[in-house]
């Protein structure tokens, strides 16, 4: 049975994979993709026209699908006294995808919070709630390992960090299930 769990996961995937084609490179973190998204014409951020806006927007709408469909599986899964956890990583998320141009002054410090807010209680659920010791260790793991192996490990550090809090919840929910 297909569950909103495996659609998060599924969102989350197919989002990395097609915008890392589109691409050709491992960015610097997983929200430079935004940029990349919006303009061909990167690092500079003149967009083109409202369309370039629109398939920009393809990151805040991967972010929320996520965060959507991760919410109920994970308060159903978590005890009452941490379910707060839950909340302030998913709310994280929300505001990442809702402020995506953190190159902005203003949207970038929401944007760069909501980074750190999503990452630090979404890592801090899979240890507390879900006892999530080894899928982090498994993640960083592999992160590390796929840095290494692509070369990009020093360079998009930032990107690596956010697939290890991402895989570790991800791991950790799917091995609570």
């Amino acid at each position: 049975m297909l569950t909103l769990t495996h659609i998060s996961f599924f969102v989350y995937v197919i989002y990395l994979t097609l915008v890392l084609r589109y691409i050709g490179e491992i960015p610097q973190s997983l929200s430079e993709t935004y940029y990349f998204l919006g303009s061909k014409r990167y690092p500079s951020a003149d967009w083109q026209d409202n369309f370039d806006r629109l398939i920009a927007s393809l990151f805040t709408l991967a972010m929320w699908a996520m965060a959507f469909t991760l919410l109920p599986a994970m308060l159903d899964v978590t005890p009452e006294n941490l379910q707060f956890l839950v909340f302030l990583a998913l709310a994280g998320i929300c505001f990442v995808g809702a402020a995506p141009e953190f190159k902005q002054k203003y949207e970038g410090r929401v944007h760069t919070v909501s980074a750190w807010f999503a990452a630090v209680f979404g890592l801090s659920w899979a240890m507390f709630a879900a006892k999530g010791y080894i899928p982090l260790a498994a993640s960083l793991t592999f992160s590390l390992a796929a840095g290494f192996a692509t070369a990009t490990l020093k360079r998009s550090l930032t990107f690596w960090m956010e697939l290890v809090a991402f895989n570790t919840v991800f791991i950790s929910l799917m091995s609570m299930m």
